[in-house]
């Protein structure tokens, strides 16, 4: 019996031991930003993934404290399609973006009067999913704190994996490897059918007349005055042939500009931009995929949403 307590003591405090190491590491690396310790900040090019209402608390800090006037919102589309490096923009996306996480995002960049321009991904405060991001309490803080998954990202952290360059002044990251497009039926059915229920949903305008009273709600509730008062643009980056005709893309700027019309505000102003097809845009070597448009479309289109 005296061995087996010796051997229940020592895995007692082995394990003790480990799971205080695991809580110290987590909390003072803080790959999510759930505590500002101090060797987090928002200002880092960590790129942190896993839960997805933690990787919206990063994010959301992040838009706290970022330095940029200029913050873009989206999906892996704003991710891969925009060089801002050098531009004073903070680029914040989330793959899959939705609606709520589109508004979760945008509140922090109206409420945050040094902002002055929002552009936001059209697609993504479209896309409705029903996501639920609930509030992070101080009990589920901590319940992240000992797991091997937060570990895991606070590693990747420190050795300085998942890197991504959000901000301006900063100098830019290599760029990743480029893919090159090829056709797939699958893959073209798939995305077209998102396109479809995203853009072409009968309930289209009531979808972005909802997501616009939300944005107008924040607006209202900020500290914004009309002096301080807030850009914010609705863009539909560059789009694949395959997916819409020119007549799609015009329903689509007919119907929204509508919406939009109805929803000014004296803090914030709302604005659409649309990519227009060009030779550029029809060449299938400027596209990673179907969903995917290389920089060299993008940039020119945020050149033209930047000045307009």
């Amino acid at each position: 019996m005296g061995k087996l307590r010796r051997y229940l003591l020592l895995l007692c405090v082995t394990s003790t031991f480990f799971f205080l190491s695991v809580l110290i590491v987590n909390v003072m690396v803080d790959p999510y930003l759930l505590f500002k310790s101090p060797k987090s900040t928002a200002n880092s090019n960590f790129l942190p993934r896993g839960n997805a209402s933690l990787v919206l608390h990063f994010k959301q800090q992040q838009l706290a404290t970022a330095s940029a006037s200029t913050a873009m919102i989206g999906s892996s589309r704003t991710q891969r399609g925009y060089d801002t490096c050098h531009l004073d923009i903070h680029k914040s996306f989330i793959l899959g973006i939705d609606t709520s996480g589109i508004l979760a995002l945008s509140e922090k960049v109206i409420d945050k009067v040094e902002y002055s321009t929002l552009i936001i991904e059209l697609g993504g405060l479209l896309n409705n999913t029903n996501e639920a991001y609930p509030t992070i309490s101080f009990i589920e803080k901590l319940k992240q704190s000992f797991s091997l998954d937060m570990l895991s990202q606070s590693a990747a952290k420190l050795l300085a994996l998942q890197q991504f360059n959000y901000n301006s002044g900063k100098e830019c990251m290599p760029l990743r490897t480029k893919l090159e497009f090829t056709e797939n039926p699958l893959l073209l059915y798939k995305i077209k059918r998102l396109y479809d229920e995203i853009f072409l949903n009968p309930n289209f305008t009531q979808k972005l007349s909802s997501s616009l009273s939300q944005l107008t709600q924040y607006c209202t509730r900020s500290p914004r005055t009309a002096d301080s008062a807030l850009q914010i643009k609705l863009i539909v980056g560059p789009i694949h042939q395959s997916l819409f005709d020119l007549q799609n893309v015009n329903t689509i700027k007919s119907q929204s500009s509508a919406v939009i019309e109805q929803y000014q505000h004296p803090a914030c102003s709302f604005s659409l931009h649309v990519s227009s097809g060009t030779a550029a845009s029809i060449n299938d070597g400027n596209w990673d995929d179907y969903n995917h448009f290389k920089e060299v479309l993008g940039n020119a289109f945020l050149k033209q949403v930047i000045e307009n």
